[in-house]
């Protein structure tokens, strides 16, 4: 039989995390999903006598022990009509599910928090406010989020939206404080220019940033908030805590993306 295209595209998407051949956005994978049980029962139709093949020849009639020795064989004895049974209908071919994949909370499509609103830490809108960075389609490219001080004793932690924007990299670093401990993230997107073929990628970074001037209390407190808003910043491909805007540099972001990156490295990056 000849092999599927589809079913081969399709394994390498699971065991690599490649894109098919052609495919260069979600919205083009998504599609190509959506299309793959059409490739896959055209295929079957094309090869049914190839697939039904070993079935045929099983179900082959076998002479009988009187046939075989010449001899007349009794008159076969009616039996009851047998009840045709219904095979389960085969599932239908699912999207892989990256393991770097959260669950896009309801409304993140929705505008962003101005800077200055509040939530609970364990507040959906807070991870909406991640998902608008790690949504394709929204301008919005950074947040960056702060604990809120004061808050009574053993309430639950208030977290401030310190800002939020369109300006990537660059304008994130303008609102960093060294006397805060800030949680926060950003897009950039990979370029990758292969055989006359411009294809993009969006890649995520999360970031801790611990001011310098920050008490040493304070800094000791870190290790535990981190767990927290873990839970906000998934599906990041990069992960870093830095005290120094020398450590946010475009450079330096680029230099450890294309280290994570494996044996497909992209051309470049656009922050």
């Amino acid at each position: 039989m000849t092999p599927n295209p589809q079913v081969a595209q399709l394994t390498s998407l699971l065991n690599a995390h490649q894109a098919p051949e052609g495919v260069s956005s979600m919205e083009e994978l998504h599609a190509w999903l959506e299309a793959l049980p059409k490739h896959l029962c055209a295929w079957a139709d094309s090869h049914k006598t190839d697939i039904f093949k070993g079935n045929a020849e099983e179900a082959a009639p076998q002479p009988s022990n009187a046939e075989a020795a010449g001899e007349p064989e009794a008159a076969p004895v009616p039996a009851a009509a047998a009840v045709p049974t219904l095979a389960p209908p085969a599932p239908a071919p699912t999207a892989p599910v990256s393991p770097m994949a959260s669950p896009r909370p309801t409304g993140s499509s929705g505008p962003a928090a101005a800077p200055g609103a509040v939530f609970a830490v364990d507040d959906d809108a807070l991870v909406q406010e991640w998902w608008r960075v790690r949504d394709d389609k929204s301008p919005t490219n950074w947040v960056l989020l702060g604990i809120k001080a004061g808050g009574a004793r053993g309430a639950k932690t208030q977290v401030e939206v310190v800002g939020n924007g369109e300006g990537g990299l660059k304008e994130m670093v303008e609102h960093m404080d060294d006397t805060k401990v800030l949680f926060g993230g950003f897009r950039v997107v990979a370029i990758d220019d292969k055989t006359g073929v411009t294809s993009y990628r969006p890649k995520f970074v999360a970031i801790v940033w611990v001011g310098e001037k920050m008490p040493a209390m304070a800094k000791a407190k870190v290790t535990m908030q981190r767990a927290d808003f873990a839970k906000i910043f998934q599906g990041a491909h990069l992960n870093l805590q830095v005290s120094d805007l020398g450590e946010l540099t475009a450079e330096t972001i680029e230099s450890q993306l294309q280290a994570n990156a494996g044996a497909h490295k992209p051309s470049r990056y656009e922050f």
